[in-house]
Protein backbone atom coordinates (compact mmCIF):
# COMPACT_ATOMS: atom_id res chain seq x y z
CA UNK A 1 0.00 0.00 0.00
CA UNK A 2 1.40 3.56 -1.39
CA UNK A 3 2.04 5.76 1.89
CA UNK A 4 1.42 9.58 1.32
CA UNK A 5 4.06 11.98 1.95
CA UNK A 6 1.89 13.46 4.76
CA UNK A 7 1.33 10.47 6.30
CA UNK A 8 4.98 9.22 6.67
CA UNK A 9 5.12 10.68 10.36
CA UNK A 10 2.10 8.56 11.61
CA UNK A 11 3.46 5.37 9.74
CA UNK A 12 7.52 5.21 10.33
CA UNK A 13 6.90 4.70 13.69
CA UNK A 14 4.78 1.68 13.26
CA UNK A 15 7.32 0.37 10.68
CA UNK A 16 10.09 0.50 13.31
CA UNK A 17 7.70 -1.78 15.54
CA UNK A 18 7.16 -4.07 13.12
CA UNK A 19 11.08 -4.29 12.41
CA UNK A 20 11.59 -4.80 16.05
CA UNK A 21 9.16 -7.58 16.33
CA UNK A 22 11.15 -9.05 12.94
CA UNK A 23 14.30 -8.29 15.25
CA UNK A 24 12.72 -10.82 18.05
CA UNK A 25 11.85 -13.28 15.48
CA UNK A 26 15.37 -13.43 14.25
CA UNK A 27 16.86 -13.73 17.79
CA UNK A 28 14.24 -16.41 18.84
CA UNK A 29 15.44 -17.94 15.71
CA UNK A 30 18.98 -18.11 16.13
CA UNK A 31 18.61 -18.87 19.70
CA UNK A 32 17.57 -22.21 18.73
CA UNK A 33 19.34 -22.30 15.60
CA UNK A 34 22.68 -22.21 17.97
CA UNK A 35 20.62 -24.34 20.43
CA UNK A 36 20.39 -27.35 18.69
CA UNK A 37 24.20 -26.89 16.87
CA UNK A 38 22.59 -27.08 13.16
CA UNK A 39 25.14 -25.12 12.00
CA UNK A 40 27.55 -28.10 12.52
CA UNK A 41 25.66 -30.00 9.82
CA UNK A 42 27.45 -28.08 7.17
CA UNK A 43 31.21 -27.83 8.62
CA UNK A 44 30.77 -24.19 9.90
CA UNK A 45 33.20 -24.04 12.59
CA UNK A 46 30.39 -21.61 14.70
CA UNK A 47 26.58 -20.41 14.61
CA UNK A 48 27.95 -16.56 13.85
CA UNK A 49 30.00 -18.00 10.80
CA UNK A 50 27.15 -20.14 9.02
CA UNK A 51 24.93 -17.08 9.56
CA UNK A 52 27.33 -15.10 8.61
CA UNK A 53 28.18 -17.57 5.14
CA UNK A 54 24.64 -17.62 4.73
CA UNK A 55 23.09 -14.44 5.01
CA UNK A 56 25.49 -12.43 3.27
CA UNK A 57 26.02 -10.29 6.85
CA UNK A 58 29.16 -8.72 8.48
CA UNK A 59 30.65 -11.48 11.09
CA UNK A 60 30.59 -9.06 13.89
CA UNK A 61 26.74 -8.52 13.33
CA UNK A 62 26.18 -12.15 12.82
CA UNK A 63 28.52 -12.93 16.35
CA UNK A 64 26.35 -9.82 18.25
CA UNK A 65 22.73 -12.12 17.09
CA UNK A 66 24.23 -15.00 18.27
CA UNK A 67 25.44 -13.55 21.88
CA UNK A 68 22.21 -12.02 22.27
CA UNK A 69 20.05 -15.23 21.31
CA UNK A 70 22.38 -17.00 24.18
CA UNK A 71 20.76 -14.75 26.84
CA UNK A 72 17.32 -14.21 25.59
CA UNK A 73 16.70 -17.98 26.65
CA UNK A 74 16.37 -16.79 29.98
CA UNK A 75 15.12 -13.41 29.67
CA UNK A 76 11.18 -14.15 29.49
CA UNK A 77 10.00 -10.96 29.97
CA UNK A 78 12.30 -8.93 27.47
CA UNK A 79 11.38 -11.17 25.47
CA UNK A 80 7.81 -10.42 25.53
CA UNK A 81 7.87 -7.02 24.89
CA UNK A 82 10.48 -7.09 22.56
CA UNK A 83 7.98 -9.70 20.31
CA UNK A 84 5.53 -6.91 20.73
CA UNK A 85 7.34 -4.43 19.01
CA UNK A 86 7.84 -2.58 22.67
CA UNK A 87 11.30 -3.28 22.56
CA UNK A 88 14.15 -2.88 19.65
CA UNK A 89 17.09 -5.00 18.94
CA UNK A 90 19.48 -2.19 20.33
CA UNK A 91 17.80 -1.99 24.00
CA UNK A 92 17.41 -6.21 23.82
CA UNK A 93 20.91 -6.02 22.82
CA UNK A 94 21.86 -4.22 25.93
CA UNK A 95 19.85 -5.88 28.21
CA UNK A 96 21.58 -9.36 26.97
CA UNK A 97 25.14 -7.91 27.22
CA UNK A 98 24.18 -6.80 30.77
CA UNK A 99 23.11 -9.84 31.89
CA UNK A 100 26.11 -11.86 30.28
CA UNK A 101 28.91 -9.73 32.05
CA UNK A 102 29.32 -12.85 34.79
CA UNK A 103 26.95 -15.22 37.06
CA UNK A 104 26.52 -12.47 39.60
CA UNK A 105 25.17 -9.99 37.06
CA UNK A 106 23.11 -13.23 35.71
CA UNK A 107 21.51 -13.68 39.39
CA UNK A 108 20.77 -9.88 39.81
CA UNK A 109 19.07 -9.48 36.26
CA UNK A 110 16.96 -11.83 36.98
CA UNK A 111 15.53 -10.52 40.19
CA UNK A 112 15.16 -7.42 38.52
CA UNK A 113 13.97 -7.55 35.04
CA UNK A 114 11.03 -6.07 34.95
CA UNK A 115 11.77 -2.94 36.37
CA UNK A 116 14.92 -2.69 33.68
CA UNK A 117 13.38 -3.63 30.83
CA UNK A 118 10.91 -0.89 32.06
CA UNK A 119 13.30 1.84 33.26
CA UNK A 120 15.22 0.79 29.18
CA UNK A 121 11.99 1.55 27.04
CA UNK A 122 11.90 4.97 28.83
CA UNK A 123 15.39 6.07 28.22
CA UNK A 124 17.26 7.34 24.76
CA UNK A 125 19.61 4.60 23.69
CA UNK A 126 23.12 6.17 24.46
CA UNK A 127 21.42 7.25 28.20
CA UNK A 128 20.18 3.51 28.25
CA UNK A 129 23.79 2.09 27.55
CA UNK A 130 25.85 4.27 30.20
CA UNK A 131 22.46 2.59 32.43
CA UNK A 132 22.97 -0.50 32.18
CA UNK A 133 27.40 -0.08 31.79
CA UNK A 134 26.93 1.47 35.64
CA UNK A 135 24.34 -1.47 36.70
CA UNK A 136 26.55 -3.96 35.65
CA UNK A 137 29.92 -1.89 37.15
CA UNK A 138 27.63 -2.07 40.61
CA UNK A 139 25.97 -5.70 40.81
CA UNK A 140 29.29 -6.99 39.80
CA UNK A 141 32.20 -4.73 40.72
CA UNK A 142 35.10 -7.44 40.17
CA UNK A 143 33.59 -8.62 36.85
CA UNK A 144 33.23 -5.13 35.51
CA UNK A 145 37.04 -4.40 36.33
CA UNK A 146 38.07 -7.93 34.94
CA UNK A 147 35.96 -6.60 31.65
CA UNK A 148 37.68 -3.07 31.82
CA UNK A 149 41.26 -4.84 31.53
CA UNK A 150 40.40 -6.77 28.73
CA UNK A 151 39.14 -4.24 27.19
CA UNK A 152 42.31 -1.92 28.19
CA UNK A 153 44.51 -4.89 26.71
CA UNK A 154 42.78 -4.94 23.46
CA UNK A 155 42.97 -1.51 22.46
CA UNK A 156 45.05 -0.57 19.24
CA UNK A 157 45.12 1.81 16.32
CA UNK A 158 46.60 1.07 13.33
CA UNK A 159 47.15 3.08 10.49
CA UNK A 160 48.38 1.37 7.07
CA UNK A 161 49.39 3.20 4.04
CA UNK A 162 49.51 1.89 0.57
CA UNK A 163 51.70 2.31 -2.11
CA UNK A 164 49.82 5.55 -3.51
CA UNK A 165 50.25 7.08 -0.51
CA UNK A 166 46.46 6.38 0.93
CA UNK A 167 45.82 5.69 4.51
CA UNK A 168 43.98 2.59 6.01
CA UNK A 169 42.59 3.17 9.94
CA UNK A 170 41.17 0.94 12.26
CA UNK A 171 41.37 0.38 15.66
CA UNK A 172 39.88 -0.61 19.01
CA UNK A 173 38.98 2.11 21.19
CA UNK A 174 38.56 1.88 25.11
CA UNK A 175 34.83 3.54 26.10
CA UNK A 176 36.92 6.37 27.90
CA UNK A 177 38.81 6.94 24.73
CA UNK A 178 35.84 6.41 22.16
CA UNK A 179 33.57 8.83 24.17
CA UNK A 180 36.50 11.29 24.39
CA UNK A 181 37.31 10.84 20.68
CA UNK A 182 33.78 10.99 19.56
CA UNK A 183 32.83 14.31 22.00
CA UNK A 184 35.87 15.73 19.75
CA UNK A 185 34.93 14.65 16.75
CA UNK A 186 30.79 15.74 16.73
CA UNK A 187 32.66 19.10 17.85
CA UNK A 188 34.78 19.59 14.95
CA UNK A 189 31.88 18.16 12.90
CA UNK A 190 29.90 21.21 14.22
CA UNK A 191 32.32 23.76 13.21
CA UNK A 192 32.86 22.32 9.92
CA UNK A 193 29.13 22.96 9.75
CA UNK A 194 29.18 26.42 10.60
CA UNK A 195 31.90 27.27 8.62
CA UNK A 196 30.64 26.13 5.17
CA UNK A 197 32.61 22.94 4.87
CA UNK A 198 30.13 20.29 4.89
CA UNK A 199 30.12 20.52 1.09
CA UNK A 200 32.61 19.72 -2.01
CA UNK A 201 34.06 22.12 -4.39
CA UNK A 202 31.56 20.91 -6.96
CA UNK A 203 28.74 21.86 -4.26
CA UNK A 204 27.86 18.37 -3.62
CA UNK A 205 26.94 17.64 0.25
CA UNK A 206 30.07 15.34 1.86
CA UNK A 207 28.66 12.68 3.38
CA UNK A 208 28.88 11.60 7.45
CA UNK A 209 32.28 9.21 7.17
CA UNK A 210 33.50 12.64 4.82
CA UNK A 211 32.86 14.65 7.71
CA UNK A 212 34.46 12.55 10.30
CA UNK A 213 37.56 11.59 7.97
CA UNK A 214 37.89 15.99 7.44
CA UNK A 215 36.95 16.26 11.33
CA UNK A 216 40.12 13.87 12.16
CA UNK A 217 42.09 15.74 10.42
CA UNK A 218 41.10 19.09 11.31
CA UNK A 219 41.39 17.49 15.31
CA UNK A 220 45.06 16.83 14.41
CA UNK A 221 46.08 19.98 12.70
CA UNK A 222 44.70 21.48 15.81
CA UNK A 223 46.78 19.18 18.26
CA UNK A 224 49.73 20.14 16.32
CA UNK A 225 49.27 23.57 16.84
CA UNK A 226 48.72 23.32 20.93
CA UNK A 227 51.86 21.50 20.86
CA UNK A 228 54.21 24.10 18.92
CA UNK A 229 52.54 26.57 20.71
CA UNK A 230 53.77 25.01 23.87
CA UNK A 231 57.53 24.66 22.37
CA UNK A 232 57.48 28.22 21.55
CA UNK A 233 56.27 29.36 24.92
CA UNK A 234 58.79 26.63 26.19
CA UNK A 235 61.64 28.03 23.80
CA UNK A 236 60.81 31.82 25.07
CA UNK A 237 61.43 31.09 28.58
CA UNK A 238 64.71 29.10 28.02
CA UNK A 239 65.63 32.36 25.92
CA UNK A 240 64.61 34.32 28.94
CA UNK A 241 66.06 32.45 31.14
CA UNK A 242 69.88 32.88 29.33
CA UNK A 243 69.36 36.20 28.74
CA UNK A 244 68.73 37.82 32.50
CA UNK A 245 71.81 35.30 33.12
CA UNK A 246 73.90 36.91 30.83
CA UNK A 247 72.89 40.49 32.77
CA UNK A 248 73.35 39.59 35.49
CA UNK A 249 77.01 38.16 34.65
CA UNK A 250 77.51 41.23 32.94
CA UNK A 251 76.99 43.46 35.93
CA UNK A 252 78.67 41.17 38.43
CA UNK A 253 81.61 41.85 36.15
CA UNK A 254 80.93 45.69 35.97
CA UNK A 255 81.24 45.43 39.50
CA UNK A 256 84.25 43.68 40.17
CA UNK A 257 86.36 46.43 37.46
CA UNK A 258 84.59 49.02 40.03
CA UNK A 259 85.89 48.01 43.00
CA UNK A 260 89.36 47.13 41.81
CA UNK A 261 89.23 50.72 40.69
CA UNK A 262 88.56 52.21 43.50
CA UNK A 263 90.50 49.88 46.15
CA UNK A 264 93.92 50.39 43.28
CA UNK A 265 93.10 54.62 43.46
CA UNK A 266 92.80 54.61 47.10
CA UNK A 267 95.97 52.71 48.27
CA UNK A 268 99.88 53.38 48.51
CA UNK A 269 101.09 52.31 46.34
CA UNK A 270 105.33 51.70 45.27
CA UNK A 271 106.42 54.64 43.78
CA UNK A 272 107.43 55.00 40.25
CA UNK A 273 109.51 56.81 37.88
CA UNK A 274 106.56 58.97 36.64
CA UNK A 275 105.49 57.95 33.72
CA UNK A 276 102.38 55.44 35.67
CA UNK A 277 99.33 56.94 35.37
CA UNK A 278 96.70 56.87 38.22
CA UNK A 279 94.08 54.52 37.74
CA UNK A 280 91.08 56.82 37.99
CA UNK A 281 92.29 58.96 35.38
CA UNK A 282 93.30 56.13 32.70
CA UNK A 283 91.95 55.03 29.82
CA UNK A 284 89.86 51.54 30.34
CA UNK A 285 90.78 48.34 28.13
CA UNK A 286 89.16 49.75 25.40
CA UNK A 287 91.01 52.68 24.39
CA UNK A 288 94.47 51.63 25.88
CA UNK A 289 95.31 48.85 23.44
CA UNK A 290 98.84 46.51 24.76
CA UNK A 291 100.28 47.96 21.54
CA UNK A 292 100.05 51.67 22.68
CA UNK A 293 100.89 51.17 25.83
CA UNK A 294 104.51 52.44 27.53
CA UNK A 295 106.49 49.59 28.76
CA UNK A 296 108.73 51.66 32.27
CA UNK A 297 112.15 50.52 32.35
CA UNK A 298 112.70 47.76 35.30
CA UNK A 299 113.79 49.33 38.15
CA UNK A 300 115.09 48.28 41.70
CA UNK A 301 112.00 47.62 43.78
CA UNK A 302 111.73 50.74 46.39
CA UNK A 303 111.94 50.31 50.32
CA UNK A 304 108.32 49.94 50.97
CA UNK A 305 106.44 52.49 53.40
CA UNK A 306 106.57 51.91 56.85
CA UNK A 307 104.18 49.60 58.17
CA UNK A 308 100.58 50.23 59.47
CA UNK A 309 100.20 49.08 63.35
CA UNK A 310 98.42 46.19 62.87
CA UNK A 311 98.30 43.92 60.44
CA UNK A 312 101.34 45.19 58.40
CA UNK A 313 100.98 44.92 54.66
CA UNK A 314 102.21 41.70 52.76
CA UNK A 315 104.96 43.87 50.81
CA UNK A 316 108.14 41.62 51.63
CA UNK A 317 107.94 39.46 48.32
CA UNK A 318 109.84 40.38 45.32
CA UNK A 319 106.53 39.85 42.77
CA UNK A 320 103.36 39.41 43.15
CA UNK A 321 101.41 37.70 45.87
CA UNK A 322 98.43 36.39 43.96
CA UNK A 323 98.77 32.62 43.58
CA UNK A 324 100.61 31.18 40.32
CA UNK A 325 101.22 35.11 39.40
CA UNK A 326 105.30 35.62 38.62
CA UNK A 327 104.85 39.57 37.88
CA UNK A 328 107.29 41.77 39.29
CA UNK A 329 106.92 44.55 42.29
CA UNK A 330 107.25 47.07 40.30
CA UNK A 331 104.21 45.67 37.58
CA UNK A 332 101.48 45.52 40.68
CA UNK A 333 99.19 47.82 42.62
CA UNK A 334 97.59 46.82 45.87
CA UNK A 335 94.45 45.00 45.30
CA UNK A 336 92.57 42.59 47.30
CA UNK A 337 93.35 39.51 48.41
CA UNK A 338 89.71 38.51 49.43
CA UNK A 339 87.09 39.11 46.82
CA UNK A 340 85.21 42.39 47.43
CA UNK A 341 82.00 40.72 46.89
CA UNK A 342 82.34 38.61 50.24
CA UNK A 343 82.24 41.70 52.20
CA UNK A 344 81.11 44.54 49.98
CA UNK A 345 84.04 46.60 51.36
CA UNK A 346 87.96 47.04 51.15
CA UNK A 347 89.19 47.35 54.31
CA UNK A 348 93.26 47.56 54.80
CA UNK A 349 93.80 44.12 55.89
CA UNK A 350 92.49 42.58 52.64
CA UNK A 351 94.80 44.58 50.34
CA UNK A 352 98.54 43.74 49.06
CA UNK A 353 100.30 44.09 46.00
CA UNK A 354 99.13 42.24 43.28
CA UNK A 355 98.93 42.15 40.00
CA UNK A 356 95.81 42.90 38.32
CA UNK A 357 92.64 40.65 38.32
CA UNK A 358 90.79 39.05 35.24
CA UNK A 359 88.36 41.77 35.03
CA UNK A 360 91.17 44.80 34.76
CA UNK A 361 94.37 45.56 33.05
CA UNK A 362 97.47 46.58 34.77
CA UNK A 363 98.52 50.26 33.77
CA UNK A 364 101.82 48.97 33.97
CA UNK A 365 102.12 45.59 32.42
CA UNK A 366 100.61 45.58 28.73
CA UNK A 367 100.54 41.91 28.92
CA UNK A 368 98.69 41.53 31.97
CA UNK A 369 99.03 38.42 34.18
Amino acid sequence: TEVSEADLATHLPGLYRLKAMVDATIVDAVGVFDGQKQWAHDGAFSAAAWISARTDTRRAHASATVTTARQTRHMPHAMTEARAGRLNADQLRLLANARGVSERTAKEYDDDEPRLVTTLQHRHIEAAARLMRNWAAIADPDADDAAHKERDQKRKVNLSTSLDGAGYLDGLLTAEANAVLRAQLETITDDLHRWGLSTGADGTRLTAAQLRHDALVEMVRRASASATTLDVRRDARARADQAVAQRDAAQAASNDEGAGAGAGAGSDGPATDGTETDRSSAPGPEAATPSSAKVPEATVPPTPNPAPPSPPPKASSSHCEFPGCTAPWEWCQAHHLDHWTNTHRAPPSTTSPSAATATTTSSTDPAGP
